[in-house]
């Protein structure tokens, strides 16, 4: 047999393991918000019906706002697509954002079905508000990542 020429060595980076969560906690968070929409979704305007919905709607933008900033800081130094998966994406499901947004959704309308508020509109102003936060939350690391890029 001939000899083989050296080979250079080559630095390949360990592939990262996609996480996700399990199936049962992912069905049962989708339990808990849809019993917490069908709670709310009650029309009798009770104050702990309007608590619960503001507690959904809090809960919720917070699960998301994670969610915002744990994309942006594992695409950190990288553009995010305005359409698409960012690049660097380990997780198949992200579980606080399919948590979060229906829980804004779900809470906005029980809001607005038990309040003075009219509940397609609340509806709409929260998911404006939920999907406008995310693109400035984009805009901006884009509009960073391409100054540190040209400079």
């Amino acid at each position: 047999m001939d000899d083989l020429p050296p080979m250079r060595p080559v630095s390949v980076p360990p592939d990262e393991p996609r996480s996700t969560a399990p199936w049962w906690k992912v069905a049962l968070a989708f339990v808990a918000v849809v019993a917490l929409g069908a709670t709310t979704a009650t029309r009798n305007g009770s104050w702990w019906i309007i608590a619960l919905a503001v507690v959904m709607v809090v809960g919720g933008a917070v699960l998301c706002v994670q969610s915002t900033a744990r994309i942006l800081a594992e695409n950190r130094g990288r553009r995010i697509p305005w359409f698409g998966s960012p690049a660097v994406r380990p997780r198949a499901l992200d579980f606080k954002l399919g948590l979060g947004a229906p829980a804004v959704m779900f809470g906005a309308g029980s809001l607005g079905n038990n309040t003075a508020l009219y509940w397609p509109i609340t509806t709409i102003v929260a998911g404006v508000l939920f999907v406008g936060s995310s693109w400035a939350a984009f805009a901006l690391h884009n509009r960073r990542v391409t100054a540190i890029s040209d400079a």
